[in-house]
């Protein structure tokens, strides 16, 4: 049986591309762009952090200060990154695998 989408017009997508791209009623675009920019500096801290958790901290002296010197203590985060390239190139490869495995039968 086939199902029939003839709810999605071209005005009911219209406007559900405006609400989900223009604020909600009572909701300042400043507001929006400041959320866009506490988002994109917590990204950034987080990238900052991880790098340093990788790359630095096994270089540098303690600091004093405790949750860094835990994060240069931490031997986990110094097999992350070694570890994670030979397990993105499995799921990679068993990903085309199965898509092409797919797209082929």
């Amino acid at each position: 049986m086939l199902l029939q989408v003839s709810s999605l017009t071209q005005t009911n997508l219209g406007r559900a591309k405006e609400a989900f791209f223009m604020p909600a009623n009572g909701q300042s675009s400043l507001n929006v762009a400041t959320k866009g920019w506490i988002l994109l500096g917590t990204s950034l801290l987080f990238l900052v952090w991880n790098v340093y958790a990788l790359l630095g901290s096994k270089l540098l002296p303690p600091t004093g200060l405790k949750l860094m010197d835990w994060t240069r203590e931490d031997n986990h985060y110094s097999a992350l990154f070694p570890l994670l390239i030979p397990t993105f190139v499995f799921f990679s490869f068993w990903s085309w695998m199965g898509k092409k495995l797919f797209k082929h039968n």
